[in-house]
């Protein structure tokens, strides 16, 4: 029998009302598995705060890790993009004073962080720079007398005053300042950055991950016509999945007719997932499930609109966002949560048969969901339906089959996620164990995606 010793690193949040801000932590678990069921989890480590972190990623291989972080040592509101690796920080390149964009979006709409496959490059959104604002005409007072410096309309003009009476619309609603973001590029070797060329101008670009092979860069790109305002509370705005490569060519991937959400690539690169719904239809909508196959370069129809569910059946996808990691590493199976009546619930689909089953209990409330690809294992943030007023501090972990074990070159176990065909009656009983909001294998950092 193998014994298998997880690390799982959560991300929580706390109101501290004598200082009136939110404290954001992380806390570490380790959970001791065999071949299908979590025995049981050690005492979790102590807290640590995470001070003045936007976003944060993992690289594939788990041994960098990308935080893009706000400091105030060398002025206000200073930006700076680090490199860490298991034995300390490698890299840090200071973002506003390399001036190629403004500040980085973090939010859940736009926001992305996502390293390439060969870990040399960091794509993140952020606000295009501006052009120094146009200066005013002043009027100067003319000299009664006709001396020197009075010219035909006695008016001169100072450089440098804004032009304040110019409008610049932005996404509002909690994307305030958030007017016109751009595509860029972080060379960690050469502590460089560069903007994308090639999206649209009539789109702005968000939820960007990086294309197979490193070619490009897929994103969704919300149309500025009729107005911004307002995308935050409402999903049902135009737009479209993206793919632009490096060279500045750029291709509609969906139709443009849509409101689309969520792109998430599987691990073999063949198939992307997106949520596509109806434009200024319902807010909070069922959505559609759309798999678009890279080789034929086509898209099809994975779960539809369910209108009208009998009691015990699949209520429909109404979550606008998909989990980051919601692949399984074997890309036939995907992660999702969504509302059902009262409750929000945990699902996996099967993307050959289409079949739909259903992880989550009567017993919990599921507030988020998490899958880490490379080990199956499903983490969930649940509250106990019997107990509303406890703390929602408890997660729930899974594991969708066994994992398989194979020698490493340098003589270690790796913990790998090559499953077995799956089983006639389906997937296994899910089992119970606490966890965090991504799990990594031995020696292994998490990867955090903003849900």
């Amino acid at each position: 029998m193998y014994w298998v010793l997880l690390s799982a690193l959560s991300e929580w949040s706390q109101t501290e009302e004598s200082r009136g801000e939110r404290l954001r932590y992380t806390r570490q678990y380790s959970l001791l598995c065999d071949r299908r069921t979590v025995l049981r989890t050690l005492p979790p480590g102590h807290c640590c705060p995470v001070q003045g972190e936007l976003l944060s990623a993992q690289s594939a291989s788990g041994s960098l890790k990308a935080v893009v972080r706000e400091a105030s040592s060398k002025g206000p509101g200073r930006q700076f993009l680090e490199v860490w690796s298991r034995t300390g920080m490698t890299k840090s390149i200071d973002l506003t004073a390399l001036n190629q964009h403004g500040k980085v979006y973090e939010d859940a709409q736009f926001g992305s962080l996502a390293w390439s496959s060969c870990e040399s490059r960091v794509l993140y959104v952020a606000e295009r720079r501006r052009a120094k604002a146009e200066s005013l005409p002043v009027l100067q007072p003319t000299p009664a007398n006709g001396s020197e410096g009075a010219g035909p309309s006695g008016m001169e003009e100072q450089a440098g005053r804004e032009d304040r009476s110019v409008y610049r619309e932005d996404w509002g609603e909690g994307l305030t300042s958030k007017s016109l973001p751009v595509l860029c590029v972080a060379d960690v070797h050469k502590g460089s950055v560069s903007v994308l060329q090639g999206v649209p101008e009539q789109v702005s670009p968000g939820q960007a991950l990086w294309a197979p092979g490193d070619s490009g860069v897929v994103f969704v790109g919300w149309w500025h016509e009729p107005f911004r305002l307002g995308l935050r509370f409402c999903s049902n705005r135009r737009s479209a999945v993206f793919c632009v490569d490096l060279e500045g060519n750029c291709e509609c991937l969906s139709s443009d007719s849509s409101a689309v959400s969520s792109p998430r690539l599987s691990p073999d690169g063949r198939s992307l997932v997106y949520l596509q719904g109806r434009v200024f239809g319902p807010h909070a909508q069922c959505l559609q499930l759309q798999l678009f196959d890279w080789q034929i370069r086509r898209s099809s129809l994975l779960l539809d609109v369910v209108s009208r569910p009998t009691p015990g059946q699949f209520a429909g996808v109404y979550d606008p966002l998909l989990p980051r990691r919601c692949w399984a590493e074997d890309s036939r199976r995907l992660v999702f949560s969504s509302p059902s009546r009262s409750r929000k619930e945990v699902f996996v689909v099967e993307v050959g048969s289409q079949r739909v089953t259903r992880l989550s209990d009567s017993q919990c409330l599921f507030f988020g969901v998490q899958c880490h690809i490379q080990l199956q294992c499903i983490v969930c943030r649940v509250r106990k339906c019997l107990s509303p007023v406890s703390p929602p501090r408890r997660l729930r972990v899974w594991l969708l089959e066994a994992p398989v074990h194979r020698e490493r070159p340098d003589g270690g176990q790796l913990l790998l996620a090559q499953l077995p065909p799956l089983p006639e009656g389906g997937l296994p009983a899910a089992c119970g164990g606490g966890g965090g909001r991504g799990l990594v294998g031995p020696g292994r950092s998490p990867a955090r995606a903003r849900p």
